[in-house]
């Protein structure tokens, strides 16, 4: 799939469609290790059926409730200049969720956005680094939209 009508110079420019993956976040980066993907380029998961969360927890997908996707940045840049990385996507998700729907969500720091004092949005973001230089990240997001049952 190609979105030609986006203003980024790579950012969502390709995107990967599944409707079932174990882990949009682990599949990028198996995808990574065999340079098969592109920077910035998205893979999205209709369904995650083994999903990560921050400290290895799952992250529950169901079929068309939520979003689930992932993607990798080559940043090779040192790593303290990412260190709010994750805050500023918690930061946008939220702006981008009131200005289109006018929903007032929060942060949970570092990386958790909150409605009515449920969790929503789960952040996962990975780095590998040399030395103090950053060379990827790996970046997951689960946003749970219409989700209603959840498995223990």
């Amino acid at each position: 799939m190609k979105l030609d009508n986006i203003k980024n110079k790579f950012l969502g420019k390709e995107i990967k469609y599944f409707e079932v993956l174990p882990s949009t976040q682990s599949y990028v980066k198996e995808m990574d290790k065999k340079n098969e993907i592109q920077e910035g380029e998205i893979i999205f998961a209709e369904r995650q059926t083994d999903g990560v969360g921050t400290h290895s927890r799952k992250w529950y997908t169901g079929k068309n409730n939520n979003l689930a996707f992932s993607f990798v940045l080559y940043p090779n840049c040192n790593i303290k200049n990412l260190d709010k990385l994750t805050i500023i996507i918690a930061e946008s998700l939220v702006q981008a969720v009131k200005e289109l729907y006018l929903i007032t969500l929060e942060i949970k720091k570092p990386n958790d956005i909150i409605f009515q004092g449920k969790k929503l949005c789960g952040i996962l973001t990975e780095g590998i680094t040399e030395g103090e230089i950053t060379k990827k990240v790996f970046i997951g997001i689960g946003f749970n939209v219409n989700e209603t049952i959840f498995p223990r």
